[in-house]
């Protein structure tokens, strides 16, 4: 059986450095929770997870949810430096001589970013991981999702990959002509907001997978994840001029008119 690895999950380990703290103008609330009104699980290998991961102030925590055991379901906090990240990650593992069903697994990321100077504005910078793989072999199919949202629910960027050794493979949408197997879709991409004196706005990733084994010899198998990694947070100028540059300009306005006179 081809197994999919968790490697994915240890590059946004990786990406913890040193803390460098943001401005205290600046709160980030992450959260990262597994979806257990969508998630349907009936029957796998071994127990469908999710794994939520934060790094907050340079300090790491993570939570797993079993599918056999679902009680805690969210991981919470704040992004207060550089390098600080919020992410989940979805996997199921199905055959072996037990037949898979998992007709959904689900899991979302969310970040709000608040700018509490009444002053000066701020442009913030994450950089938004994904990976989504999925393997079907024999008698199978398995569906991975992922959707970036911004805060309107506008999609930013979105993955998809379905693996049907019947009715054929698709990655984003575009058949592959292969039947089964494995597809692999993964990278990296920068996304900025700007963030104006009391102004706020949030993003966010919502994740989905399924995977069937109509039959026990069949092998099935997905991984879908996402995190955002926070690498900048920088004030930028307003584009108001200063009181002193309004002054000057409605003096120099009014002496050109009374020398017209």
């Amino acid at each position: 059986m081809k197994k999919i690895s968790l490697s994915f999950a240890a590059l946004l380990l990786s990406s913890s450095a040193i803390a460098t703290p943001i401005s205290s103008d600046i709160s980030i609330y992450a959260e990262a929770s597994y979806d257990d009104t969508t998630s349907l699980v009936i029957n796998a290998l071994d127990p469908a997870q999710a794994l939520m991961q934060l790094n907050e102030g340079g300090a790491y925590s993570d939570l797993t949810v079993d599918s056999d055991d679902v009680t805690d379901t969210v991981l919470t906090g704040n992004l207060t430096a550089l390098e600080d990240f919020i992410g989940a990650t979805l996997f199921v593992t199905g055959g072996g001589g037990d037949e898979t069903d998992v007709p959904a697994l689900a899991a979302d990321v969310f970040v709000e970013m608040t700018n509490t100077s009444a002053v000066d504005s701020y442009l913030v910078t994450f950089n938004v991981l994904f990976m989504n793989s999925i393997y079907a072999d024999l008698d199978a199919s398995a569906m991975a999702i992922i959707d970036i949202l911004d805060n309107e629910g506008d999609t930013l960027y979105a993955s998809s990959l379905f693996v049907d050794t019947l009715l054929g493979n698709e990655v984003n949408g575009v058949e592959t002509g292969d039947f089964g197997g494995q597809e692999v879709d993964e990278g990296d991409y920068q996304v900025s907001f700007l963030l104006t004196p009391n102004s706020s706005t949030s993003f966010s990733a919502s994740l989905f997978g399924s995977a069937t084994a109509f039959t026990a010899d069949a092998n099935v198998s997905f991984l879908t994840s996402s995190g955002f990694v926070l690498t900048g947070v920088e004030r930028v100028a307003n584009a108001v001029p200063e009181p002193t540059a309004l002054a000057l300009l409605a003096g120099g306005l009014l002496m050109l008119r009374l020398r017209r006179k």
